[in-house]
């Protein structure tokens, strides 16, 4: 190896570790005694201080859950809410560095039910929270639950990659990604990820809503949590955050079937906006 690429490499690694190392300084995550709960709603916010209200509301009133919200701009008041919590982390790795580093944190005390959502109420998330805040309160609750893409298996994404930008889809300006190594998808996921066949057989899943419970997270290593999540933690916009939304399906739905046959059957003419192939279809991260 050249002296430059050494020089290189070595700047790479030292920011990559100051970025992991102030994630990990500055979080101030929920204490075993909130978390002591049979149900906790985790919502993934960035300066949406209406949409965190509005959940707060849903939660407290419909249910005995409680409320935690990651926070990458600034908390919310939530002092009307007892049962809710807010912390505020650096802006860094997106939605599902947000839920990978929650599950990696407290692996050994997670609550028997979890929901997770962005506090943005595009793409339909407040339908999907009112669902899932309801199955939570039946024999659901102990399967896993994702809002679909309705674009195949994990495995048929494993060429997909991004061109270095996202759109929201929502109008709004495209944002510049932090590239995935390796790339695209595919071999992101066998190099940072111990799926098999069997996890890259379930279907896609979008924008980071989904339930699950800790017996299903626990079926996989912490060590994979962390790992996916340092990686993401890389970066505000990362490329792999990108792959990581399509994987939610296998990466917090444990080894167990929680699809239908009729999930790969949904006729695309109801879904005018998803773009088979295109990074315009992309979640507000």
């Amino acid at each position: 190896m050249s002296r430059l690429s050494a020089i290189v490499l070595l700047n790479t690694c030292i920011q990559s570790l100051a970025l992991r190392s102030s994630m990990e300084r500055t979080s101030t995550w929920p204490s075993h005694n909130f978390l002591n709960t049979p149900c906790l709603v985790v919502v993934a916010d960035f300066n949406k201080p209406e949409e965190v209200g509005k959940i707060a509301e849903k939660v407290q009133n419909t249910t005995a859950c409680s409320l935690y919200v990651v926070s990458k701009g600034s908390c919310p008041n939530l002092d009307t809410f007892p049962s809710a919590l807010c912390a505020e982390v650096p802006n860094l790795g997106e939605d599902c560095a947000t839920a990978s580093h929650f599950v990696a944190h407290h692996y050994g005390g997670l609550p028997e039910h979890m929901l997770f959502i962005d506090s943005s109420f595009n793409w339909g998330r407040e339908a999907l929270l009112d669902r899932m805040l309801a199955d939570v309160q039946t024999k659901d609750a102990n399967r896993f639950f994702c809002s679909l893409m309705y674009r195949g298996t994990i495995g048929g994404q494993k060429d997909f990659a991004l061109d270095g930008h996202y759109s929201s889809g929502h109008g709004g300006d495209k944002e510049l990604v932090s590239t995935a190594s390796p790339k695209p998808l595919g071999d992101w996921v066998r190099e940072h990820t111990d799926f098999d066949d069997y996890d890259l057989s379930a279907p896609v899943c979008a924008h980071l809503t989904f339930r699950t419970t800790r017996d299903l997270l626990l079926q996989r290593p912490q060590s994979l949590y962390t790992n996916v999540s340092q990686q993401l933690e890389q970066a505000v916009h990362p490329e792999a955050g990108h792959y990581c939304e399509r994987m939610v399906g296998a990466l917090f739905a444990g080894k167990r079937k929680w699809w239908t046959d009729a999930d790969f059957h949904i006729r695309h003419a109801q879904h005018d906006d998803d773009v088979q192939s295109s990074a315009e279809w992309e979640f507000d991260m």
